[in-house]
């Protein structure tokens, strides 16, 4: 299955947007009835990620809201 491309031929935000939603859209239709081969892929890159950045994301966030979640579950 050939994905087709669309050209651009002048750099506009909002058309590079719709450009891009285009060729992302293509490739999920490519991959119809695929996509949960994807999933170990996908998990691997987000742990990868995780990883390779020098801070931990959301530590703030879930140190400061964990107390407020427990409370609301009690």
């Amino acid at each position: 299955m050939k994905i087709v491309l669309p050209r651009v031929y002048a750099f506009d935000k909002g058309r590079a947007r719709e450009v891009l939603l285009r060729i992302l859209t293509a490739a999920l239709e490519a991959q119809r009835g695929r996509l949960l081969l994807w999933c170990p892929v996908c998990l691997s890159m987000g742990i990868g990620a995780y990883f390779a950045i020098d801070f931990e994301p959301m530590a703030g966030f879930v140190n400061g809201h964990s107390r407020d979640i427990c409370s609301y579950t009690i």
